[in-house]
């Protein structure tokens, strides 16, 4: 079947996804498991951190105090999100994520170990990149700039009080070692990142198809017949307006057919309302293929069907209904039922510039009781 001609695409017929009563606290309780998805990340890439800061007092490059307290403190924001998080004050704020919050957090963590850690502070340098990384994930391209340019100061601040302790832990093998280890690290924290950051632009790009294909679907269902697939009363009515105004401003006139399905009521009472189906199903199928590609076609109710006809006068309107009816003529029947004939009348109205939509459709429909009354099967033009 042909779009083209007012026939439904072959989209599928997936119903449509019902929306359960407690919806509002299932989408909290999704919101709540996104915002905590990505702190077991945060804590795990400190962790980390930690243990580098604790190998390093296992050299003597910083006390252990000084590691411990750092472990501590980490520890001690990071559980405070933890907590914050699983409740609903989150969902008060623009951004129920809390990104900012927790990149200013991290910020004078990174802060107060550059102050109380001066040995490795070269090191710890490398973190803003981590933490930013893990923000710029979910901001903005705006706030993206805003904060590492906040961030560059801000560092910028530290090392310009505090640039004469910066030092780098090389006095030996392994604190060369180790340095090294950390920085390779840090750069395989970012790298992990950045691949997490493309795992959700595939996910975001998969769910703007399945969104897409959703529209698609509704787009289907408002306008489109579904036993027929051709387009519904609705969306024909629409199109009928559109051609009155476009025959106002230019008058270029166009023409509908209304055709009926002769006997319809006893094709389903002596072969069943599936066979009737079947039957509304063909028909619409042979009339998609009788009619040009510019021409729409639309089940009008029950076994009436409207072909709209743009460009059309009286003389081609009436051609172009006795080949739809001729096709439907030749169509054997007796496959959808044994010894099933179906035959076809219609009325076919040109639009006039003076008149409205419903009085074309009404002289169709009355040009439709003539020909049902000079015996059926035959075309009657009003």
């Amino acid at each position: 079947m042909d779009q083209a001609n007012g026939i439904a695409p072959d989209i599928g017929a997936a119903p449509l996804a019902v929306t359960p009563p407690d919806v509002h606290v299932e989408a909290l309780q999704r919101r709540r498991r996104e915002r905590l998805k990505t702190l077991p990340l945060v804590v795990a890439s400190n962790t980390v951190d930690g243990a580098f800061l604790l190998c390093f007092s296992s050299l003597g490059v910083i006390a252990w105090h000084v590691s411990a307290g750092l472990l501590a403190l980490a520890s001690g924001f990071y559980g405070l999100f933890f907590v914050i998080l699983r409740t609903q004050f989150p969902e008060r704020l623009n951004d129920h994520h809390m990104v900012i919050e927790q990149l200013v957090v991290g910020s004078i963590y990174f802060g107060v170990a550059m102050i109380t850690a001066p040995e490795v502070s070269a090191l710890l340098m490398m973190m803003p990149f981590v933490s930013f990384s893990f923000a710029a994930l979910r901001m903005k391209t705006k706030a993206i700039f805003l904060g590492s340019l906040a961030l560059g100061l801000y560092t910028a601040a530290i090392v310009a009080v505090f640039g004469d302790r910066i030092s780098l832990p090389a006095a030996d093998g392994t604190q060369r070692a180790l340095s090294g280890l950390w920085y390779l690290v840090t750069l395989a924290k970012v790298s992990l990142i950045g691949r997490h950051g493309a795992a959700l632009r595939s996910m975001l790009n998969e769910q703007r198809v399945k969104l897409s294909e959703a529209l698609a679907q509704v787009e289907r269902l408002a306008n489109y017949d579904e036993l027929t697939g051709a387009m519904n009363r609705r969306a024909i009515m629409a199109l009928l307006s559109d051609e009155q105004a476009r025959l106002r401003r230019t008058s270029v006139t166009f023409a509908v057919a209304l055709f009926d399905i002769d006997f319809f009521k006893q094709v389903n009472d002596r072969h069943g309302h599936l066979v009737g189906d079947e039957v509304l199903r063909r028909f619409s199928q042979q009339v998609a293929g009788a009619i040009r590609e510019t021409d729409r076609l639309a089940r009008f109710g029950g076994e009436e069907f409207l072909i709209l006809m743009p460009c059309t006068r009286d003389k081609d309107a009436a051609t172009a209904a006795t080949r739809v009816r001729e096709a439907i003529a030749r169509v054997d029947w007796g496959a959808a039922a044994p010894g099933l004939a179906v035959t076809a009348s219609a009325g076919v109205s040109v639009a006039r510039v003076d008149e409205t939509v419903e009085a074309l459709l009404d002289r169709a429909d009355k040009a439709l009781y003539e020909a049902k009354k000079a015996g059926r099967n035959c075309i009657c033009s009003r």
